[in-house]
């Protein structure tokens, strides 16, 4: 039985109505194991019982109209209290009735109308034995007993006869026996003796016929259970394999589901094709790409659809994949864009080529970085070219030429020019000018810088891009351009040239094509200004002192007497170095007397850490004929100097050649181009740190950008700004930068006494500290003791006032020993000035932010 409950097919999930067409009671049934009964016995009383409720059906269909016959027949002879209790046995019947075919509780049935049918029955059959004395009534004396025995059983059966025969025999005894005739009483015992053995025995056959059944329906109940329970097994193995099944199912659509999400997820455009290029299935991307539906893209070849071809490009990566069995790859230009296109093969388990998978990659923002790295990478070749060729030579006439063919390679032009602004900085001179000509403009022409585009260049030492349109307009604005308009050109790119912070000059680039330069062009071309700047000025200088060589070689003879006291140092000396002649002031000026010097070589004049470099001095006479440059000389003193010297040798008219030098003190120049410099970067910076903190009332972002701008105007190694806390009487750090120092991190509490910070905002004045003594310190300022012991050394320190009122201070601390001047005071006040009203500026914004949420 089991084994064919195995090879059952499983009905599949999607078939709700029950298994193998059973009905729904069964299947819930079989669902709710509960439902069937696990104790034999009741089963089998419930059997019994339904045989007997069966036999009193008939009793009852056979029993009704005799009964309602007595109660008729009793009202017409007018024995009515015989006739009322045939009318009670008679809805008692109906009631059994009732109950029997409304299956009411089985105790109102049977212990109760049962027994009170059987009552009144008796009720009756004494009534007329007793009362009425119609012993000729006592048939029912064996009527009534079996009709107890199928009521009520056998043993209660026994008990209700016993009874019934002992009431009729009270009622015997308390009648005159004189009416009752002795083969009465004879026929009552022998009656009595009858009806009693045969309820005995019925009882006995009848209980022995109900165990014979009740066996017969518990084994059968038995073989029932067994398969039942077999049946109920085999119903739960095949509801989880079903139900195993549907989860398998559930599983395979989630993955399926989340496979299409994935694919649909990749921007790239992806497809499968088939062995003939066709599209066989493809993501959303692609979809949106084509703007089509999808079965307008199934079934169709991805050359048709994506490049608009009928038949596969040349080179084409699907026909080479078919050849090669391995990715292949190709790069094509789609609507102006550039897309990268994969192909993969789609091998089975023989390795058989049954698809290909197909991904098309935008890739124009990666070829846009490729093409601008190719262009910088041009750029900066032409930029190293540029370089080269300017540093070739002092000449910069030599250079202009190839200059402007390398430029060429990376920005196009009709017409470039070279105008120098002449020392009286109302005029250019045109140095050089190639391309096409432009009236009478041309090289060595003057002209004047009045013209608006020119003096921004100037004033804003910023490039300038004009866009020629209208001559009306043009002549109105720039005028200068007009001959420019009607030359042809269209489009003009003006770029100051800078040396020194000094705008020296402007380089122009001109264009026949209308808006021919952008923002691009312009910072390429301020990038070759620079480039070129640097060697102009390189030549001015070398022409200057070309010319002063020149006159001064030429006077030599003529004023030899200003030599003496020229303020330059005017020498001569052999190819060794040995002095052989020296001017008077020159001497003067290193602190010696002429004759001192004369035969001492110059190398023991130099300060000793550029001794070793006078041979390559001397080795430019003898490759060069002369030298010029710097050079660090020493005085009597002690002072080390910075000489500009120029130096040429002479061979004709001398016994052996010399060498003539002119050099003059150049130091103070120097350190004040330096100053000026430094000065430059310093005031630059603090523009930087004043827009950072007056952009912002949030002192956090100020903070941020605020240490970094400081650091590069005064070195440090840990800045910090203290702030004092009025209420608690306490300092902490409210901004911090640099090493860790124990014990001063942002935001702790530190107490005021003994501090730096408590002296510094005492005497509201900047102090600058340099202190290598612990114990010194301890005893002055113990507040610095967790810096000095983490290595610091200069403590440069800046009150912070606002309002007249000291607010906190700003330090700035070096590790290194006398790392701050009096300058580096200076600076830090300026600085300390610019921060302290941010600071309070930012407190009264947040004192007034938290009034307004108040």
């Amino acid at each position: 039985m089991e084994a064919n409950f195995r090879n059952q097919q499983v009905i599949p999930v999607a078939d709700s109505s029950g298994v193998d067409g059973r009905d729904d009671a069964v299947n819930e049934k079989l669902k709710d194991p509960g439902t069937v009964s696990n104790n034999p016995e009741k089963d089998s009383f419930k059997l019994i019982m339904e045989y007997k409720r069966s036999v009193v059906r008939i009793c009852l269909f056979l029993g009704m109209p005799l009964v309602c016959a007595m109660a008729i027949n009793n009202f017409v002879k007018g024995a009515h209290l015989i006739a009322l209790l045939n009318c009670a046995m008679l809805l008692i019947l109906g009631l059994l009735g009732f109950g029997l075919t409304k299956r009411i509780e089985e105790k109102f049935s049977y212990s109760i109308l049962i027994r009170l049918f059987i009552a009144a029955a008796g009720m009756t059959l004494l009534y007329e034995i007793g009362f009425q004395s119609k012993f000729s009534r006592t048939e029912w004396c064996y009527i009534y007993p079996i009709l107890v025995f199928f009521a009520v059983g056998a043993k209660e059966g026994a008990i209700w006869v016993s009874i019934f025969y002992a009431v009729v025999a009270f009622l015997m005894l308390n009648f005159d026996p004189q009416r009752i005739t002795l083969f009465e009483i004879h026929g009552l015992r022998t009656r009595f003796l009858i009806s009693f053995f045969a309820v005995c025995i019925l009882s006995f056959l009848l209980e022995h016929g109900y165990r014979r059944v009740q066996q017969r329906l518990l084994h059968h109940h038995g073989i029932l259970k067994e398969s039942e329970d077999r049946y109920r097994q085999a119903y739960e193995k095949l509801n989880m394999e079903t139900e195993e099944r549907r989860r398998v199912e559930e599983a395979l659509l989630h993955a399926a589901e989340e496979w299409r999400a994935t694919f649909d997820s990749i921007n790239d455009f992806v497809c499968i094709l088939d062995l003939e290029g066709r599209i066989l299935r493809c993501n959303k991307a692609l979809k949106n790409f084509l703007g089509k539906p999808f079965n307008e893209i199934i079934n169709h070849s991805c050359w048709e659809l994506v490049l608009g071809t009928k038949d596969p490009i040349e080179n084409c990566p699907f026909s080479r994949m078919k050849e090669t069995r391995h990715r292949e790859t190709t790069t094509v230009s789609i609507k102006d864009r550039w897309y990268r296109i994969t192909i993969d093969p789609i091998l089975d388990e023989t390795h058989l080529l049954i698809g290909a998978v197909n991904i098309i990659s935008d890739i124009t923002e990666r070829k846009q970085a490729e093409e601008d790295l190719g262009r910088l990478s041009q750029e900066n070749a032409v930029m190293a070219e540029i370089s080269r060729i300017i540093s070739s030579t002092l000449n910069i006439e030599e250079v202009y030429d190839r200059f402007a063919e390398e430029v060429r390679k990376v920005l196009s032009f009709d017409r470039v020019s070279v105008s120098i602004i002449n020392p009286d900085l109302t005029s250019v001179t045109i140095t050089y000018a190639s391309g096409i000509k432009v009236g009478d403009i041309e090289k060595g022409v003057v002209l004047p810088l009045d013209d608006p585009y020119q003096e921004n260049a100037v004033r804003r030492r910023q490039g300038v891009l004009i866009q020629l349109e209208d001559e009306n307009q043009l002549a109105k604005d720039y005028p200068h351009l007009v001959p420019h308009f009607r030359t042809g050109i269209r489009s003009v790119m003006t770029v100051p040239l800078i040396s020194k912070d000094q705008v020296i000059g402007l380089l122009h680039f001109q264009s026949l094509k209308p808006n021919s330069y952008t923002a691009f062009h312009l910072k390429l071309a301020e990038k070759v200004g620079n480039q070129i700047a640097g060697a102009i000025a390189s030549a001015q200088l070398f022409a200057e002192h070309k010319r002063a060589e020149e006159a001064l070689k030429e006077s030599e003879d003529r004023y030899r007497d200003l030599v003496e006291c020229s303020q330059y140092l005017i020498s001569t000396h052999d190819l060794q170095g040995r002095l052989l002649s020296v001017n008077q002031e020159g001497a003067r000026l290193l602190g010696y007397e002429p004759r001192d010097l004369l035969g001492k070589n110059i190398r023991d004049f130099l300060a000793p850490e550029v001794r070793n470099e006078f041979d390559t001095y001397l080795q430019t006479f003898q490759k060069e004929g002369a030298a010029k440059g710097l050079m660090l000389l020493q005085t009597a003193t002690g002072e080390k100097r910075i000489w500009e010297y120029n130096a040429t040798l002479r061979t004709e008219g001398v016994a052996s050649p010399i060498v003539r030098s002119i050099a003059h003190d150049v130091t103070e120049r120097i350190r004040a181009e330096k100053a000026v410099t430094k000065l430059s970067q310093e005031n630059a910076i603090m523009a930087r740190i004043g827009r950072i903190i007056s952009s912002t009332l949030n002192i956090k972002e100020v903070y941020e950008q605020f240490g970094e701008e400081v650091r590069k105007v005064i070195p440090f190694d840990w800045i910090g700004i203290t702030m004092l806390d009025p209420e608690k009487g306490r300092l902490h750090n409210e901004y911090v930068l640099g090493n860790d120092v124990p014990g001063r991190e942002l935001q702790m509490d530190i107490p005021v006494t003994g501090t730096f910070t408590e002296e510094v905002m005492r005497t509201r004045s900047v102090h600058l500290l340099h202190i290598e003594d612990r114990a010194e310190l301890a005893a002055r300022f113990p507040g610095l003791l967790p810096h000095f012991d983490s290595g610091f050394r200069s403590f440069l320190s800046v009150p912070l006032i606002s309002k007249d009122k000291a607010i906190g201070v700003l330090h700035i601390f070096s590790l290194k020993s006398r790392t701050y001047t009096e300058a580096d005071k200076n600076l830090a006040q300026s600085i300390g000035n610019q921060i302290a009203g941010a600071i309070a500026n930012a407190q009264l914004f947040n004192e007034r932010k938290r009034a307004e949420e108040a």
